[in-house]
């Protein structure tokens, strides 16, 4: 078979690096203090819903990480479940990864343009931040210009753009883990001028809700904070870009989720120790109001001396915009496979000849995220829709995890894990498959709206599917064509 032309140039710390930049981001810094708008009646327990909604993540992360391991291609997820499962599923579910990952470049893109504007504010320069929020579908669209930019210039320097965001982000996390922990509700509520100013945020609000603390509002909030997980299946899509991936891979995939799980605990946790959950509630209300966010450089701003809740809110803004590079990287890596198993026109599976990167694949994501943006226009209106269809995306992989001992003994057999590893990968795979039909009936029943629109936008899947696999038939014959997307592609 003809190789593919991707190069392995990806190391352990621009590996790691993907995963967290893509992971930590929107999920931390928007959703935090927002949630309590989705999930009205979480109030003080954002921590807990952070930590039940990490559990699919982290399973699926974890198989991921292993399957990706046994099949070190280019295309993560699709190409590992087709090879080690079965192709019409892996197209099916990789086509719901699609339409959640474009719907993700859309909410990150616009809810860093809110961050950005709070920098300004922060800085001294309102009329900054004023323009920004003016035109937040323009800066939206440079945004992802630029991702693009990073993207299509080669590996090597998306991996330095990754590292040096990654080691900003983790800096905006100790001065806020600080600061939050250092401080009491009662030195907050001194800080924003006492419970008459907090009463009269309250009443502007319209009140607290009812039934704070209940199950179903902490599943419900668990079930979108999903969204902040997002990404953790992303470096496997690189997988054809790392170097020595049976080594790689699977470690840098467990380190990179324990850094992710540590932080999002202590960030969220830090900001309800300090800020009064009422103030969040009432602020994301009015800022919901109002077609905003609100958001934890501003949530802590009054416990901070101006200049360093500038730098937190740019420190916000860049983790966000740490998400957009890696996912960028997954999503093409994901049309590249398509295209060269046939699914998509042959073009998107070109590789630019200095570059090494797909460009074309890199070109054409760009131009539908700005699309989107201009037709979505709000950050949370694509949260749910995003949520739901990872995981669609999280279910298929962890059924993998489980079957792919009977149904590739041979790939199974040769896969550079301990027979424990193994063993836990299957467990593993069943639990997460229990894990992700729970929060897909939990969003199913909170917000029907949001599952009707990915039924909607999963129906051309199995059009293209078949489309593209007949015509794969009648040029290579039945067994040929099973066989070309059963065979792992060359380097």
């Amino acid at each position: 078979m003809e190789k593919v032309g991707l190069r392995r140039e990806l190391t352990m710390l621009g590996f790691i690096s993907t995963i967290c930049c893509t992971v930590i981001g929107g999920g931390v810094n928007v959703l935090t203090c927002m949630i309590q708008v989705k999930a009205p009646g979480v109030g003080p327990y954002v921590p807990l819903a952070f930590l039940i909604g990490a559990v699919p993540s982290l399973v699926a992360g974890i198989v991921a990480g292993a399957l990706s391991a046994a099949v070190p291609r280019a295309g993560g997820h699709y190409t590992y479940v087709s090879r080690l499962f079965d192709p019409f599923l892996a197209f099916f579910s990789s086509w719901s990864r699609f339409v959640g990952e474009i719907g993700a470049f859309v909410a990150i893109a616009i809810g860093d343009v809110a961050l950005l504007a709070a920098m300004c504010k922060f800085w001294g320069a309102p009329a900054a931040g004023k323009w920004l929020n003016a035109h937040t579908l323009e800066v939206a669209t440079l945004i992802i210009i630029f991702t693009w930019l990073v993207n299509v210039l080669g590996i090597r320097i998306y991996e330095a753009v990754v590292d040096v965001m990654f080691f900003i982000l983790l800096t905006g996390f100790f001065i806020v883990v600080g600061y939050g922990f250092a401080h009491s509700p009662a030195e907050y509520l001194k800080a924003i001028g006492g419970t008459t100013a907090l009463k009269s945020l309250i009443s502007q609000a319209g009140g607290l809700p009812k039934d704070v603390g209940t199950l179903s509002a902490i599943f419900s909030a668990a079930a979108t904070l999903v969204f902040a997980y997002v990404g953790f299946e992303t470096g496997t899509q690189a997988a054809g870009e790392v170097k020595k991936p049976e080594k790689t891979v699977f470690r840098g995939m467990l380190i990179a989720l324990g850094i992710i799980t540590a932080y999002y605990l202590l960030y969220s946790a830090a900001v309800y120790h300090a800020v009064p959950w009422e103030y969040i509630y009432a602020k994301a209300a009015l800022a919901d109001k109002a077609g905003s966010n609100f958001t934890v450089p501003e949530a802590m701003a009054p416990i901070m001396p101006s200049a360093l809740a500038g730098y937190v809110a740019f420190v916000a803004a860049i983790a966000l915009l740490s998400d957009l590079p890696p996912m960028f990287l997954s999503t093409s890596r994901m049309t590249f496979a398509w295209a060269y198993d046939g699914m998509f026109p042959k073009v998107f599976a070109k590789v630019h000849k200095s570059f090494g990167t797909p460009h074309w694949a890199l070109t054409v994501l760009m131009v539908v995220s700005v699309i989107l943006t201009w037709a979505v226009g709000k950050f949370l209106a694509a949260v749910d829709i995003t949520t739901v269809a990872l995981l669609f995306t999280y279910l298929f992989i962890c059924m993998t995890g489980l079957v792919w001992k009977f149904v590739r003994p041979d790939i199974y057999e040769k896969a550079p894990l301990g027979d424990k590893t193994k063993k836990a990968v299957n467990w593993l795979g069943a639990t997460g498959t229990v894990l992700s039909l729970f929060f897909l009936g939990e969003i199913a029943i909170s917000d029907p709206t949001s599952f009707y629109w990915w039924i909607a936008l999963m129906v051309p899947g199995p059009f293209i599917f078949y489309y593209a696999y007949n015509r794969t038939v009648k040029k290579l014959g039945p067994e040929k064509a099973r066989e070309r997307l059963m065979t792992i592609p060359p380097e």
